[in-house]
């Protein structure tokens, strides 16, 4: 039998392991309902609300930003070999899906609508998906300046 190297998560970085968890996530959130409108009696029936899932006006970009950023994890650990800093454009895709999830969150798509619990999930994500973006960012300097972090610098005070 054949020894192959297999899939080890071990070997994955923090950033990739929380790009591929919180994104997944994130993914199947926008098919929960966010928004909430209508509904109540009319005419002695009882009328049914509208539920809006994430995937109305700016979240179809969110969505696809998410999309993307899977995508270019599964890339990366499949081992496709892509001239470009990995690191910074995980980074710049978990940043921008936060950005658009939270103006997804903020702009109702219906007017008098209510939050909804995909909406609240989505808020949290989208603050996931930006701590994200922060850790792919200090991996990105952290390699670019050779593999290394550079020192902390000695506080300030009055010299002695």
């Amino acid at each position: 039998m054949e020894d192959r190297p297999g899939f080890n998560a071990a070997t994955l970085s923090m950033g990739t392991k929380l790009a591929l968890i919180i994104g997944g996530i994130a993914f199947i959130n926008f098919f929960l309902p966010w928004n909430t409108a209508g509904g109540g009696e009319f005419l002695g029936i009882q009328a049914p609300g509208i539920n809006v899932t994430g995937f109305t006006g700016i979240g179809v970009l969110a969505a696809l930003l998410v999309i993307g950023l899977l995508v270019w994890e599964g890339l990366r650990i499949a081992g496709v070999r892509i001239n470009a800093p990995a690191k910074l454009i995980t980074a710049a895709l978990a940043g921008a899906a936060a950005l658009f999830t939270l103006l997804r969150f903020l702009v109702k798509p219906l007017p008098g609508a209510t939050y909804g619990i995909g909406s609240w999930l989505g808020l949290i994500l989208a603050i996931a998906l930006a701590y994200v973006a922060w850790v792919n960012w200090q991996e990105h300097q952290g390699t670019a300046t050779g593999g290394t972090m550079p020192p902390a610098a000695p506080p300030a005070g009055p010299a002695v």
